[in-house]
């Protein structure tokens, strides 16, 4: 599946799909004209078509098919209609500021949101079903498991600023206290540097392997931790104790199921699974791509995607081309 949210074209496309835009004759309703003539919904659909129609309808697919797997899609819809209002709320009500927002993330609006939102909720509620999980599956999951911890950090600039700092935490420094003053992530600065708790996966790996080496709580890093951000002194706060299998093995299946979700692979050969099993036939010869991109694998898509993106950005030329040339 396209993990991208629609564009404003796609999702017009998807009602075209659904209820038809050509009624007004061979030529369509004409749905805007200018002094050099009429544009008309025929026209309209089969530019829609030709630019995102393959994409319009894998969502429409997958979210009629969707509805009728799994167990109750309008509590879905009605808790994702909750969320929106939700975060369209701490904007202070302003759809304006709402869809600014959406746009800046690549989603045109707010309805499109909530669309692409329903459809991944019911995707996880189907996958969830799908995910089997023995006990063979869990003990082997938790060889490898650690329970989250919860750690603090500095992170500056460079790797000898990170080094003075070590060195006054060992003189006796306030940890709390140099991440208020110096920690360039001032989120957790605010908290004297102190982050969520967090499990394996969650974090940059050069900085979640260092955190995971800490073996007693108050113990800092005592060499600057690079990431992606800069250098980090990281102190341990917090850490459980590996419980007993028996005891834990209910939270071990739902964080499996969890990685599982997570696993493009396990999504994409779902899916694939899902639509062949749902008899899905395209009648117009122009979208049959849709099935053959559907039965890829995550390498597959990824090509197709870019060649989709080449030939449109071809078109594109070819047609500034054309209008370079009229002048």
């Amino acid at each position: 599946m396209n993990k991208k949210w629609m564009t404003a074209s796609m999702a017009s496309l998807s009602a075209c799909l659904l209820v038809g835009c050509s009624n007004g004759g061979a030529q369509g309703k004409e749905v805007a004209s200018t002094s050099a003539g009429k544009i008309t919904s025929a026209q309209l659909y089969d530019k829609m078509k030709r630019d995102n129609g393959e994409e319009a309808l894998q969502f429409l697919i997958l979210q009629s098919i969707l509805e009728k797997q799994v167990k109750d899609p309008k509590k879905i819809k009605n808790e994702v209609t909750a969320q929106v209002a939700q975060q369209v709320a701490q904007y202070g009500g302003n759809k304006d500021l709402v869809n600014a927002a959406l746009r800046q993330s690549g989603i045109a609006n707010q309805k499109m949101y909530e669309d692409s939102l329903y459809v991944a909720k019911m995707m996880d509620e189907y996958l969830k079903g799908e995910i089997k999980t023995s006990d063979k599956d869990l003990e082997a999951y938790y060889k490898n498991w650690e329970p989250q911890i919860t750690a603090s950090h500095i992170l500056v600039q460079t790797e000898d600023d990170a080094k003075k700092i070590i060195k006054e935490l060992n003189d006796g420094a306030d940890f709390a206290k140099l991440a208020k003053e110096r920690s360039l992530d001032t989120g957790s600065a605010r908290n004297g540097g102190q982050l969520k708790p967090f499990k394996k996966g969650q974090m940059d790996p050069s900085f979640e392997k260092a955190a995971f080496d800490l073996k007693k709580e108050g113990e800092i890093t005592q060499e600057p931790v690079k990431s992606q951000y800069g250098f980090h002194i990281i102190r341990l706060d917090k850490k459980a104790e590996k419980g007993k299998f028996e005891a834990i093995k209910d939270q071990l299946k739902q964080e499996l199921i969890a990685d599982k979700l997570k696993n493009k692979a396990f999504r994409q050969d779902a899916v694939a699974a899902l639509v062949k099993k749902s008899k899905v036939k395209i009648s117009d010869n122009d979208l049959k791509g849709v099935m053959k991109y559907f039965m890829s694998t995550q390498e597959q898509q990824a090509a197709m995607r870019k060649q989709q993106e080449q030939f449109k950005q071809q078109q594109q030329k070819a047609q500034q081309q054309q209008k370079d040339n009229k002048k």
